[in-house]
């Protein structure tokens, strides 16, 4: 197995190149798909992180103008 340097998957943008990417091993028989769909799981599980900081930075920002 060769070492390949982790995908940076800091935005929801980041996450969608990668899948597609993904995708595209998986339809070519490049990737398992088993494996592919683990990932998958993962990327959503993460997507929802992502956008749950969001709101909540979003959130505290209304918080600090409403309170001064």
């Amino acid at each position: 197995m060769s070492k390949r340097a982790a995908p940076r998957l800091q935005t929801v943008d980041d996450i969608s190149i990668f899948l597609a990417k993904l995708i595209r091993q998986v339809y070519r028989e490049e990737f398992p798909a088993s494996s592919a769909t683990k990932i998958g799981y993962l990327a959503n599980i993460l997507i929802s992180t992502i956008e749950t900081a969001q709101i909540e930075r979003r959130l505290e920002a209304l918080e600090n103008k409403t309170n001064n």
